[in-house]
């Protein structure tokens, strides 16, 4: 799988492992879509990994769990937008519930632009947001799932924060 510079041979790599990561992603996702993008995500994040690989003794293993984890990540992240939207539907039938009508329109409003605001925000600064208001994850939990700084991680966050506050004064 080595060239002669140390960097492991992709196209060989990918010839050889591309059809089976695909079947074995399709089982996991049970979408051949999802299963593909996650194929092509695999190979791209190892081609840009390469200087760690110097002392991994067995690629495909390591392209198969690199895989894995990709698997792992959507399926939390699907858990956090689920647990997201599930929040925003109980909030919403809590007010319509016990609030007086005029209490009811305002929750509505400040709902809907909390939405709005969030489904503004950038994609990273929205992830982060979730990921830390959602499911509690620290910066530094976020910054390794998300493969950033923790630094970046803050000022994501710190977006995000303007972001709802700017909506929802509007």
């Amino acid at each position: 799988m080595s060239s002669e510079s140390g960097k492991i041979n992709l196209k060989q790599l990918y010839q050889e492992h591309s059809d089976g990561l695909t079947s074995f992603l399709t089982r996991k996702y049970d979408n051949q879509e999802l299963a593909e993008d996650a194929m092509q995500t695999t190979f791209t994040r190892l081609s840009s990994n390469q200087s760690r690989l110097k002392n991994v003794q067995n690629i495909p293993g390591y392209l198969y769990r690199m895989a894995e984890n990709l698997v792992v990540d959507h399926f939390r992240h699907k858990s956090v937008e689920d647990k997201y939207y599930e929040l925003k539907t109980d909030i919403y039938k809590n007010e319509l519930e016990f609030g007086s009508p005029e209490i009811t329109v305002e929750a509505q409003r400040q709902l809907i632009k909390v939405q709005t605001a969030i489904e503004s925000m950038p994609k990273k600064v929205r992830k982060a947001f979730l990921l830390h208001r959602m499911h509690g994850l620290s910066y530094s939990q976020i910054a390794e799932k998300m493969q950033v700084s923790v630094s970046s991680v803050e000022k994501y966050m710190l977006q995000a924060l303007r972001t709802c506050r700017s909506t929802i004064n509007e």
